[in-house]
């Protein structure tokens, strides 16, 4: 799947794929959402996703906090279109 094939969703929408992998909510920091998912790293670093509370989220972003949580587009793709 290429990026083009992802969603174009809110950053509220995307919130709510995540928490269906079992990110947590964390709160809202500057316009953004925090999550968590303990355990998760990203290379050598733990990971936490900020997700911009937009109306559309970029697909390139969204691609790469996709990634960050060790998802694939197609997964997410996948959990989007059940929710």
């Amino acid at each position: 799947m290429s990026i083009s094939e992802l969603p174009v969703i809110s950053g509220r929408k995307a919130v709510r794929v995540f928490e269906h992998f079992g990110w947590q909510y964390r709160g809202k920091s500057k316009g953004h959402f925090v999550l968590t998912k303990p355990g998760v790293k990203y290379g050598d670093i733990y990971v936490h996703l900020s997700i911009p509370d937009h109306r559309e989220v970029d697909r390139r972003l969204l691609h790469k906090l996709v990634k960050m949580a060790g998802l694939t587009d197609k997964q997410f793709r996948e959990a989007h279109d059940e929710l």
